[in-house]
């Protein structure tokens, strides 16, 4: 009777994994990693000492288009590499030609957040907009890239590939220089550009109990991209509970008669209209808008917002633009003082 010692019974286990560890294996798992770190915040932007932090995941913030391409179509490599055992051998061209895709749309996202990350460090005084979930996407891309060049040398059908990849980026590129471009790959839209991103100042305001205030110079928009933006509305999401907001304006000048299509604005006397269906056009600083919050507060005291957001769309485009201000309102009182 053979006598098996721990060496030989070790052997074919170390044998059957090492066949297990196909190139479609490590790719399908770096892949599925990619779509991990989509989940994870990739921006991050905070104004100092306003205590006021905002995050976007991969289909959001810079490039956003392109971040949830890259998610849909690391997710979908993923279910198929399951149905269709791709990891269970080398890549089909069909299955590589994704990964690149998932690459190419991946990259332009990266790309975008770090350029327009850069741009606003240039111009104002905060951290880095790039989180971890960037730079997660960064290692997991880079690592799938090299997996995949592996997997392509030992391909029968490099041929097929290298005339579908070309096909492939040169699509992708096509589709993210006029998304770049015309400002649609900025966090907020084309109202929101990288340099002037959630810029904001302290204003204080003195108002009376129940009677409405204009929240003069809370937020300004001005439109960098190559179309007309309409607005929708004007928000503060994080004021406090007293701060009723009741309307908003675009203020357009402050003397003069009033053009066709505008109001002397109440609480103001200043021309201006409703924000909601008011146009931004494509001007860039000529185009400036001062958008006015009319807002009510309800008894004594002081209190806070830190945010404005403004909501617009260009076509069928739903964007957000936001400046993070300090804004206080301080309602005079007997035991409250307004300076």
């Amino acid at each position: 009777m053979e006598h098996t010692t721990p060496e030989t019974a070790k052997g074919p286990i170390r044998l059957t994994l090492e066949r297990g560890i196909t190139s479609g294996l490590v790719v399908s798992t770096l892949v599925g990693l990619v779509a991990v770190a989509g989940l994870v915040p990739w921006e991050r932007f905070c104004q100092p000492g306003m205590g006021a932090c905002y995050r976007a995941a991969a289909w959001s913030g810079s490039g956003s288009l392109f971040g949830l391409l890259a998610e849909v179509l690391a997710a979908v490599f993923v279910v198929l590499s399951i149905a269709k055992r791709w990891w269970s051998a080398a890549l089909p061209t069909s299955a590589q030609a994704l990964v690149i895709a998932m690459l190419a749309t991946a990259g332009v996202k990266i790309g975008l957040g770090i350029h327009d990350s850069a741009i606003l460090l240039q111009h104002q005084n905060v951290s880095s907009p790039a989180y971890v979930g960037l730079w997660l996407g960064v290692t997991f891309c880079s690592l799938t890239a090299i997996a995949l060049l592996a997997d392509v040398a030992q391909s029968s059908r490099r041929r097929r590939l290298l005339v579908l990849a070309p096909v492939v980026l040169v699509v992708i590129a096509g589709l993210a220089v006029p998304y770049a471009l015309s400002g649609f790959g900025w966090w907020g839209g084309p109202l929101s550009s990288p340099r002037d991103f959630g810029s904001g100042a302290g204003i204080g305001f003195v108002a009376t109990p129940n009677h409405p205030i204009a929240l003069e110079s809370a937020a300004f928009v001005h439109n960098e991209g190559w179309f007309n933006a309409t607005l929708d509305g004007v928000r503060l999401p994080d004021a406090d509970p007293s701060i009723h907001l009741i309307g908003g304006y675009v203020l357009r000048s402050w003397f003069g008669p009033c053009r066709h299509g505008t109001i002397r604005l109440p609480l103001l006397g200043a021309c201006g209209s409703p924000i909601s269906g008011a146009t931004v056009p494509p001007h860039g600083d000529v185009s400036e808008l001062q958008i006015i919050p009319v807002v009510e507060v309800s008894g004594q005291g002081k209190y806070h917002a830190k945010t404005v957001e403004v909501d617009y769309h260009i076509g069928l485009v739903q964007f957000q633009e936001f400046n993070v201000d300090a804004l206080t309102i301080c309602v005079k009182g007997p035991f409250v003082r307004c300076r």
